[in-house]
């Protein structure tokens, strides 16, 4: 089977992790696999992961660099209208050298709108991808509040489905296939559902990774980690660190790639002296995936009190099952549906300081109870939420 993988970003969901494991299982397959993406995500140092998993050169094909000054809903559309003229050039292009039996989009979300608008850019080949964020079903399967853009996603969604060479769209959030099916009738066969994952292997034991980490073996660590960003209530967690007697030992570990904006609120000079009580320790960079590990075994829990808004999937979510990190979950969205639904933590409003403090508080004076409601829920989850079993959903939405 002849593939092409399109993929122009390098961050998130997107070549540092699921690309790889595609790329595995494909090579594996002897399928011959091209990539259509960008010169600044094969640049990136997630690209050198997936350069590991190739046994042979793989095509590639680039898209021309589009960037969005501003991020807002009419600037990221025609963003997305500039990718999707710029996709169907490219791909007429590549039709008549290197014509591929299907099309595979590891992340619909950042093209899906012009596909739903436009049509296909991929002339007659199938084409099948994973929709990682849909919001459109949120209100009605309890999982967000409404939104007034809600009607008009549902009908342009709908018309997404009734594309022909549409073969599946794959989705992390099992509520979205459930209203998939009371919506969307026969269409909602093309509509399934798909693990996300977590990759992570511990190899250093607490003890040697809070040493080489500088943080106290006495603490109580709670980890935030991945592109940190404020839409992770990092602020909101900092301040209840500045605002509120929570625990003696408690410690904040900052694990990733750090916007702009965390950047400036580690100049706060209340943020600064966290940091220099060795109460907040700061790590920004992109990890490798030993100095990933060692963030995660340092750790005691996890932070996932995502706020503005999001009600989404979370791939830290699956490598928090899988490293055996309590959770500290916000109570929207998959992440704290997935929380409460198989007791993996405690459940917290990130805005209200002194319930987040209390829960805190609540798990680690009682740790040993937390955790032990858990684990076989987490058995349960570290096979479903596994690379093999992604890697095998998405070849067999591809046959």
């Amino acid at each position: 089977m002849k593939v092409l993988i399109v993929e122009p970003n390098s961050s998130g969901h997107h070549m540092a992790m699921h690309l790889q494991i595609i790329i595995r299982k494909f090579n594996n397959l002897k399928f011959e696999t091209s990539l259509l993406t960008t010169h600044s995500a094969v640049n990136s140092q997630g690209y050198k992961l997936i350069k590991a998993e190739m046994f042979k050169n793989i095509n590639h094909y680039f898209l021309p660099e589009f960037k969005i000054n501003k991020v807002t809903p009419l600037n990221t559309l025609f963003h997305q209208f500039e990718m999707w003229i710029a996709i169907k050039k490219e791909f007429l292009k590549i039709m008549k050298i290197d014509k591929p039996d299907i099309v595979l989009i590891p992340t619909f979300d950042w093209i899906i709108q012009s596909i739903e608008i436009f049509g296909s850019p991929f002339a007659n080949v199938l084409f099948t991808g994973v929709y990682i964020h849909p919001k459109h079903h949120r209100y009605k399967m309890g999982l967000a509040p409404s939104s007034r853009k809600d009607f008009i996603h549902n009908l342009l969604f709908k018309k997404f489905l009734k594309i022909k060479t549409l073969k599946r769209v794959l989705t992390f959030s099992e509520p979205f296939v459930d209203y998939a099916k009371d919506n969307y009738i026969k269409l909602s066969n093309k509509v399934s559902f798909i693990p996300d994952f977590g990759l992570i292997e511990l190899k250093s034991s607490k003890q040697d990774a809070r040493l080489k980490l500088g943080i106290n073996q006495n603490s109580k660590v709670i980890l935030v980690y991945g592109s940190l960003s404020l839409r992770k209530g990092i602020k909101e967690l900092l301040n209840v660190m500045l605002n509120r007697n929570v625990i003696n030992n408690l410690v904040i570990l900052l694990s990733g790639k750090a916007n702009e904006e965390i950047i400036k609120l580690m100049n706060d000079p209340n943020i600064s002296n966290l940091i220099s009580l060795k109460k907040l320790i700061i790590n920004f960079k992109f990890h490798s995936a030993f100095e990933e590990q060692q963030a995660f075994a340092a750790a005691d829990a996890i932070w996932l009190g995502y706020t503005q808004g999001f009600a989404g999937t979370s791939g830290v979510l699956y490598q928090a099952i899988k490293a055996n990190l309590l959770i500290i979950a916000q109570e929207q969205g998959i992440i704290g549906m997935y929380t409460k639904k198989y007791k993996l933590g405690v459940i917290v409003s990130p805005n209200k300081e002194a319930q987040v403090a209390e829960k805190i508080f609540d798990l680690f004076n009682n740790y040993k109870f937390y955790f032990e409601q858990g684990i076989e829920s987490r058995k349960f989850l570290k096979d479903l939420h596994s690379p093999s079993t992604y890697a095998d959903v998405l070849t067999n939405a591809l046959r």
